[in-house]
């Protein structure tokens, strides 16, 4: 009879015929299927997966029963897509946006978004010229902030603030990136699942906008990420409703939550081993609203797939790196492996799984790579070399699936797919060292807080902290 590694070796090898067995295809056979068989798993139960669709009549009757603000924390925005994204959100009637932005952006800002509403009907939409400018008669009124220094975080704070200094009734926040293009159902679709009381936090799905037109290798890459990334969101929002991460493209929050000076004060003076964190400001959230008990909703549909811009260069490798730095940082809170608190393990037993799982995908890509390395060298240079090749192509196929369905034009790309899939394993690993580096790359936000949010951290360092009664009381909600 067969023995576990003789049919590994068979699985593994194909028509290939070997002369040995080392011992390490056993560990290499295991780590292949089980990976393989998580994914399978995940792209099934994700099949499962349906929105909360809102009626036909909801389309008009819930952007007017709740009210919403948008928070748009920008810095140097690509003009020419800029305009297009804020024309979109107008669309979608919310009552208020916040620009949020440097002073040596502002004026210019503002004479765009002057341009773009004059194109509108005077009804529709009014870039308000001063707090005392009366926006009641129009449906969406448009507000420019100005800050000294970009910090992406003080930004959104202060757009949240500026909300409350001007007394505007807010049921829903959405913190919203510069470049993401709404389809025109995008407003509904998220205020949807606020309907239940439960709901604290809602996301959309994104797909790749090219820049120029025509998506480079580049953007195609960032593309299948976010293919992979929503079947994951999908199965676990079956399995538990749980979610990694809301992207900060967009994304909507009870204002309850994000107007909590306790909220505010976490979020400004968050950490990782006494550096101030610049970038993670969805992960800090997402996880804030989990330990909170609140629920998170993914609107995972065509209806509200909203486009946005990706590096079109190889800038990109330096996104994959922060957000491979924010997603380590923030999974080991989350997991309770580097504090933070297990409730992610209480609520979301099946994403804590996976999350363990995707901290340990690049050690175990390396360590496959490794293992084929040594075999190379020591025992069966030829057989080791063909199995691993024909294996890393089939599963990358395989995985690939679901976005050349979605994207075929993308199959061109299948090499760079298979190299970028190691090119980012070993990146991830890189992070996992370095995770006291919180350099954006491609955005001016420097390495660490503006001086804005420095002097607000000193503040709150001086000021007495809240008792646990007030905690309890910042964070209670229907259950």
């Amino acid at each position: 009879p067969l023995s576990i590694q003789d049919i590994l070796m068979l699985f593994l090898g194909g028509l290939v015929r070997f002369t040995s067995r080392p011992a390490y295809v056993l560990p290499l056979g295991i780590i292949a299927i089980f990976k393989m068989g998580l994914f399978v798993f995940k792209v099934l139960v994700s099949l499962a997966y349906r929105p909360i669709e809102p009626a036909a009549a909801d389309l008009e009757r819930l952007p007017s029963v709740f009210r919403t603000s948008i928070v748009v924390p920008t810095l140097v925005p690509r003009k020419e897509h800029f305009i297009d994204c804020f024309l979109s959100w107008i669309s979608c009637k919310p009552d208020s946006i916040f620009i949020v932005t440097t002073i040596d952006e502002h004026a210019e800002l503002c004479r765009l978004c002057r341009d773009a509403v004059a194109t509108l009907p005077a009804e529709v939409a009014r870039v308000a010229g001063d707090e005392n400018d009366d926006t009641r008669d129009v449906a969406t009124a448009v507000y420019l902030i100005a800050v000294e220094e970009p910090d992406k975080r003080w930004q959104m704070v202060t757009g949240v603030r500026a909300i409350q200094a001007r007394g505007i009734n807010t049921d829903i926040v959405i913190f919203q990136d510069d470049d993401s293009y709404w389809p025109q159902q995008t407003m509904a679709w998220l205020l949807k699942p606020f309907e239940q009381r439960n709901t604290g936090a809602v996301g959309t799905s994104q797909e790749m906008r090219p820049a120029d037109g025509v998506a480079t290798v580049w953007e195609a890459l960032a593309d299948a990420r976010l293919t992979q990334r929503f079947i994951d969101i999908a199965a676990s929002q079956v399995l538990d409703g749980g979610c990694q991460c809301i992207s900060g493209r967009t994304a909507a929050y009870r204002f309850s939550i994000v107007c909590s000076p306790i909220w505010q004060q976490e979020f400004l003076t968050e950490q990782w081993r006494g550096v101030a964190l610049t970038s993670g400001d969805d992960k800090q959230l997402t996880r804030w609203v989990v330990e909170q008990h609140w629920d998170i909703v993914m609107q995972l549909s065509p209806c509200c797939t909203i486009s946005t811009i990706f590096e079109s260069d190889e800038r990109f490798l330096l996104q994959v790196l922060r957000w491979a730095r924010s997603t380590w940082r923030s999974d080991l809170q989350s997991l309770g492996i580097c504090g933070g608190t297990r409730t992610l393990w209480r609520r979301h037993p099946f994403l804590a799984l996976m999350m363990l799982e995707r901290l340990l995908a690049p050690l175990t890509t390396l360590l496959g790579v490794a293992l084929v390395l040594h075999g190379s060298i020591f025992s069966w240079p030829l057989e080791a070399f063909l199995v691993w090749l024909v294996w890393t192509c089939f599963s990358r196929w395989f995985r690939l699936l679901p976005h050349f369905w979605r994207r075929p034009e993308h199959m061109r790309f299948f090499v760079h797919y298979v190299s970028f899939f190691y090119i980012a394993a070993a990146l991830r690993l890189h992070a996992l060292f370095t995770l006291r580096n919180v350099n954006w790359y491609t955005r001016p936000s420097g390495e660490g807080p503006s001086v804005a949010r420095a002097a607000h951290d000193g503040a709150q360092a001086d000021a007495p902290a809240a008792d646990e009664q007030s905690l309890a009381d910042e964070g209670e909600h229907a259950d």
